[in-house]
């Protein structure tokens, strides 16, 4: 039987606790020491890590993070997870659903497009004494509430406060270039919803006219908007992606090369081989031998 990259939900969070949930689509706790697992995983929710003791060593699609107290670390939805090490580690996890803000609130289409929680954004935070002071008063609130046991307006509070804690975020989150405003909100736009059609598409769909139609521009202006705002054409937006779902699957599955070339649609294995190491200087048997 073929293994592969374990995929987590919220409802397995509740299951390492030993805990009955009332509701799967949120999970809050101030001690994780019962969710560690050194398993490369994929978990298919957002998180929020805020550390303040020891140290969370960890890989996220292959770029390593530590995160120290007074930090806070994004987890995003499909992400592969990998844990180095945890010393002494304390601290917060908020973590909600990709369907937790689904409801009629003006606000809600705000509070899922953080910045942070973009593919390819950075997945660790350092912060200031008084912000630190200033987020830790959501933390505490979320932790004090999610424990009360009779409240029907329970769940609507925790939204409320982790929306608030997304927004008091977003506001210390570190934005580049802050001149011309109106062009990067536009061009950021273009940047996240090729990225999410991206992740949905990439198997089938390599060839850069096809995202650039259904963004409605053309694959030129694609290209130099993501330049632009990534340093990365659209082609190597679509190939970095292709060769980091490739090396997930290389690592932590048993699939054949000729599997995972045909799961990308290469037309051969030899396309797909060249395709590889042109791209990371191993064929793909010798980068599943060095891991």
């Amino acid at each position: 039987m073929k293994s592969m990259i374990q995929r987590t939900s919220i409802e397995t969070l509740f299951e390492r606790m030993h805990v009955q949930a009332d509701e799967i689509d949120y999970f809050i706790t101030d001690d994780i020491s019962s969710l560690l697992t050194y398993d490369t995983i994929r978990p298919d929710h957002y998180s929020i890590a805020y550390c303040f003791e020891g140290n969370y060593e960890v890989e996220l699609s292959f770029q390593k993070y530590n995160l120290t107290p007074g930090n806070l670390m994004f987890f995003k939805p499909g992400e592969i997870h990998h844990l180095i090490a945890a010393h002494n580690y304390k601290g917060f996890l908020v973590t909600f659903s990709k369907h937790f803000f689904l409801t009629k609130t003006n606000w809600i289409p705000e509070v899922i497009t953080q910045p942070f929680f973009m593919e390819g954004s950075n997945s660790l935070m350092e912060l200031k004494q008084e912000d630190q002071d200033k987020l830790d008063f959501y933390f505490k609130a979320l932790l004090l509430k999610n424990k009360e046991q009779y409240n029907s307006n329970k769940k609507k509070i925790i939204r409320t406060l982790i929306a608030g804690l997304l927004f008091e975020i977003n506001a210390l989150y570190p934005k580049a270039n802050k001149k011309e405003e109106h062009n990067k909100s536009r061009y950021k736009t273009v940047v996240r919803n090729f990225k999410e059609l991206l992740q949905a598409q990439f198997m089938k769909e390599k060839e850069v006219s096809y995202y650039a139609d259904k963004l409605h521009v053309t694959s030129g202006h694609l290209s130099d908007i993501l330049r632009t705002e990534t340093g990365k054409s659209a082609k190597e937006h679509i190939q970095d992606k292709i060769i980091l779902e490739a090396k997930v699957l290389l690592q932590g599955s048993h699939l054949s090369i000729g599997e995972i070339a045909q799961m990308f649609q290469f037309t051969n294995d030899s396309s797909f081989i060249r395709f590889f190491k042109n791209k990371t200087g191993l064929t793909p048997a010798k980068y599943r031998l060095s891991r």
